[in-house]
């Protein structure tokens, strides 16, 4: 090439090479193509947020960050923990405070039962001496 000529950009890789490995469910799958994780993703095998890797990367990327982010484009990213709602958050810290209290007062009542059992099934030994006077 001349000085005056500019290198082409790298042609896009093919989306029916199999050149793609993937995490899924904990084990490493492939090489599998692109075309392949598409479906996965239509099927909701995989997430967006799944890790894949190919030859000349150096490290595994999620779907999302890789050249596969074409793929998921349209599916929204994970809730962070501030779009939660703290209620359900107070309701799951308080729900055993609120058990404890139920089986306590049902131990309570269970209790004042068994005393008034106690209390009529018993026969008095003998009647009070009362003066008179």
């Amino acid at each position: 090439m001349t000085d005056g000529q500019v290198m082409p950009p790298p042609l896009p890789r093919s989306e029916t090479a199999a050149e793609w490995f993937v995490i899924k469910d904990g084990a490493r799958l492939g090489p599998v193509t692109a075309s392949a994780i598409r479906a996965m993703i239509g099927r909701k095998e995989i997430e967006a947020d799944a890790q894949v890797w190919r030859s000349g990367m150096p490290e595994w990327k999620r779907i999302r960050d890789s050249e596969l982010a074409d793929l998921v484009a349209a599916e929204p990213p994970p809730i962070s923990s501030m779009h939660i709602g703290s209620g359900y958050v107070w309701v799951l810290a308080f729900l055993p405070l609120v058990f404890c209290f139920i089986e306590a007062s049902i131990a309570a009542s269970n209790q004042q039962a068994a005393a008034r059992t106690v209390r009529i099934g018993r026969r008095p030994l003998a009647r009070p001496f009362l003066a008179e006077g």
